[in-house]
């Protein structure tokens, strides 16, 4: 924004100039090739049945089990009665590893017709008229803590506050679905509300999350705590950045400097993303340009004109004085230790670790994972 904005005008300046619209700042948790958690995502991989008519299903119902018609029957777990002809099911089991962790079977759908096995006040068989994947299930995060600072003094009202510094802390438990399919098992038969985040329920994992934004940059601090039992999980996110504002004919151009080319993308050059949906894909050691230097510690989008003429850019990338982006653990670091990571979306993302595979490596109950990321507005 010009130099010469008014305090009063300030928000208006900034959202006239918008540079890069950020729904999200969090990233969530990944666990292992199942779900995504945390940072406005819920529990997924749940079924959704549309009945023909009304099913009669009632709150007593919810937390009953069901059997479908596959060879092999699998149980499901009534989670939540949408509307009076849908209702959401979810595994009753999970698969628990030899570790202890655990990892929810996404590729399961429903067959057949579902009959009643335990717990339903209303146990006519359902038949579903329509079979189809759920949208994530909420609330999935309890004891969340939101603190604002503008200069050191707390913001606890809406409003316009002029400042050389921002702080947020937001802190939030994650809950664990086989803490949650026993505590809805147990309530079946009761007139009472469900309460998904019910203090029965147990955490899975704690986040911590600090932002610190000042002079064009906010730096985050990430802490992630094991909880009750060890986790597998394929990435970490610490924070993510939008996809920058273009006008005109202005070209979006990605870097990912000191790695090598994948699927014929040299992003150490930069490629050009403006009309193309990138492959999704982790910078991991495969693609790693100085394999003895370690992995590739930032990533840019930058904005050009359509001649090439720089206009700004948004980098991102991780600390390596910080946890586990430290020269010394972080190629030891559990699953590959800090990773870059480009969506589809355009979304750059700095992870704490990640491969986006199937790990075969928990992380051991009362495990904190430490480490710090930034996003930092440049010219070009």
């Amino acid at each position: 924004m010009p130099a010469a904005t008014t305090a009063a005008n300030l928000a208006g300046a900034a959202e006239a100039g918008l540079l890069c619209g950020n729904g999200d700042d969090p990233a969530p948790q990944h666990l292992g090739t199942s779900t995504y958690i945390g940072a406005n995502h819920g529990h997924a991989y749940h079924r959704l049945v549309t009945t023909a008519s009304a099913h009669g299903l009632t709150v007593e119902d919810i937390g009953s089990v069901w059997q479908d018609a596959a060879g092999t029957p699998i149980r499901w777990v009534l989670l939540e009665i949408p509307s009076a002809t849908t209702v959401r099911f979810g595994r009753e089991s999970v698969t628990v590893n030899t570790d202890g962790s655990w990892t929810y079977p996404s590729s399961a759908a429903i067959t057949g017709s579902l009959t009643h096995v335990s717990g339903a006040l209303h146990t006519t068989t359902i038949t579903p008229s329509i079979e189809a994947l759920a949208g994530d299930l909420f609330p999935a995060v309890r004891q969340k803590t939101l603190r604002i600072t503008a200069d050191g003094a707390a913001v606890a009202s809406t409003g316009t506050y002029t400042a050389e510094e921002l702080t947020v802390l937001d802190e939030y438990e994650i809950m664990s679905y086989p803490s949650l399919i026993t505590y809805l098992k147990a309530r079946a038969g009761s007139s009472s509300a469900v309460n998904y985040i019910d203090p029965t329920v147990q955490a899975l994992m704690t986040v911590k999350l600090t932002y610190r934004c000042k002079g064009g940059e906010t730096r985050v601090r990430a802490a992630l705590t094991i909880e009750a039992t060890p986790v597998r999980m394929s990435g970490s996110g610490i924070v993510q950045a939008g996809v920058l504002t273009l006008t005109g004919s202005q070209r979006l151009i990605q870097y990912v400097p000191d790695t090598l080319p994948i699927g014929g993308l040299d992003h150490s050059l930069g490629v050009d993303i403006t009309s193309i949906t990138p492959p999704a894909t982790y910078f991991t050691s495969a693609y790693w340009k100085y394999a003895t230097a370690g992995p590739p510690t930032r990533m840019k989008q930058a904005v050009t004109q359509a001649d090439g003429t720089p206009v700004y850019a948004l980098e991102v990338g991780y600390s390596e004085t910080k946890g586990a982006g430290r020269p010394a653990i972080r190629n030891t670091a559990l699953e590959g230790g800090p990773a870059l990571y480009l969506a589809s979306s355009k979304k750059q993302y700095p992870q704490l670790f990640g491969n986006y595979t199937a790990p075969t490596v928990a992380t051991p109950a009362g495990a904190v994972l430490e480490g710090e990321a930034y996003r930092r507005y440049t010219h070009s």
